[in-house]
């Protein structure tokens, strides 16, 4: 098979926007690309001044700051982007979305990351990107190849919307149930009693494993920096022996389905996630609380809405810094009110099914994700054809 460089089928776009025509949704910098080629988030904030780089639809898109986070998106519209992103822009000579996946294999950030400059945030050479090899396959397999992996893609697209909606439809049942009360004739029912939110759930500390302690292989340890739009992932993991997950000193460090876990230092305090299936079985590190029922007639779903009510109330009060922290009382001593076992047991019919379907979602990207990852190197190398 044949190659190009890079520089052959594409360029470094020049463009320029206006920052005053962008918003949130359209702007992109190196902290709203997801790691692991997971697409984008809604940006936090625009940046000052009147200029920053543009992008065209079928742009792609690259943070060149520590590649090794294979952050890649290829972009559905105009926009702007952080001077930090590099846009590639595919010229006539090749099929733009084929040559994202080119760019998406892992064999292009081993290349990135090897000829980056610097040591303690090394940045992408984009001279030595422009040198990058590329397949030169005809257009028509290009396209083949492209649309076999955007197949992929979209099945994973659509199960993370799914799972966006889902969650929106539990919490509005709990908005309903125990912010509202509309069930109950809006009232708060008598019969229902006000207690402190540590008489219903943990409030567990992490721990702080050592360095020393880290093995290539074993039980994962979850951080703070695996919390991602709302759940936990397991990118980029460290692992600890694995009979620290039997150690009786670690017991309360041992993560469950559907544990509800919080950022309570540091400047993403306040970041909440949930931790499934996936997640299972690892420990839990410093850094972060870990919420779970105490009672059986409270479900997982009840401890996860009030956590995210409680944080709602208090996060105001972060100013975002590195030295913000959230005091353990605040949460254990929360007052909330608890609903009759009856009802409990009513809202965990309607709740917990949502939970595992979410749950069953992720599995399922999982092992999407790494089905794309094996097939795409064995497309661009030729040892898979898409030749019928």
């Amino acid at each position: 098979m044949t190659s190009k460089i890079l520089s052959d089928v594409s360029s470094y776009a020049g463009d320029r926007v206006n920052i005053a025509e962008l918003t949130l949704d359209n702007y992109i910098s190196t902290e709203n690309i997801l790691p692991n080629k997971e697409g984008i988030t809604k940006a936090a904030k625009l940046p000052t001044g009147k200029t920053t780089s543009g992008y065209k639809k079928g742009d792609i898109l690259i943070s060149n700051i520590r590649p090794y986070f294979k952050k890649i998106w290829y972009t559905k519209e105009d926009g702007g982007c952080s001077n930090d992103v590099l846009v590639i822009r595919a010229n006539s000579k090749i099929y733009s979305k084929f040559l994202y996946y080119v760019l998406a294999n892992d064999n292009f950030f081993n290349y990135d990351t090897a000829t980056s400059k610097g040591t303690k945030m090394p940045r992408g050479d984009k001279t030595a990107i422009m040198k990058y090899e590329v397949p030169d396959y005809p257009f028509e397999i290009q396209r083949k190849i492209a649309k076999t992996l955007s197949a992929l893609d979209e099945k994973i697209e659509n199960n993370k919307k799914i799972n966006h909606h889902l969650a929106d439809i539990a919490q509005a049942i709990f908005n309903s149930w125990f912010v509202d009360y509309e069930p109950f004739g809006r009232d708060l029912p008598s019969d229902w009693e006000e207690i402190d939110f540590d008489e219903i759930s943990t409030v567990q500390n992490g721990y702080a494993f050592k360095s020393k302690d880290y093995v290539a292989e074993g039980t994962r340890m979850i951080r703070t920096t695996n919390f991602e739009n709302g759940y936990v992932n397991n990118n980029d993991l460290i692992m600890l022996p694995e009979e620290f997950y039997e150690d009786t000193k670690y017991r309360n460090f041992v993560f469950r389905k559907f544990d509800t876990v919080l950022v309570m230092v540091g400047a993403s305090v306040g970041k909440i996630s949930l931790v499934t299936e996936l997640n299972i079985p690892s420990l839990q590190n410093q850094n972060m609380w870990c919420f779970r029922s105490i009672r059986p007639e409270v479900p997982e779903s009840f401890i996860h809405f009030h956590v995210k009510n409680i944080n709602n109330k208090v996060r105001g009060w972060s100013s975002g810094s590195a030295r913000d922290f959230y005091r353990k009382d605040i949460f254990k001593k929360a007052k909330i009110t608890l609903p009759t076992p009856a009802v409990l047991d009513e809202f965990s019919k309607l709740t917990m099914p949502i939970f595992e379907k979410i749950n069953n979602n992720i599995l399922e990207n999982d092992k999407l994700v790494k089905t794309r990852d094996s097939l795409l190197p064995k497309l661009m190398s030729g040892e898979v054809s898409v030749i019928n």
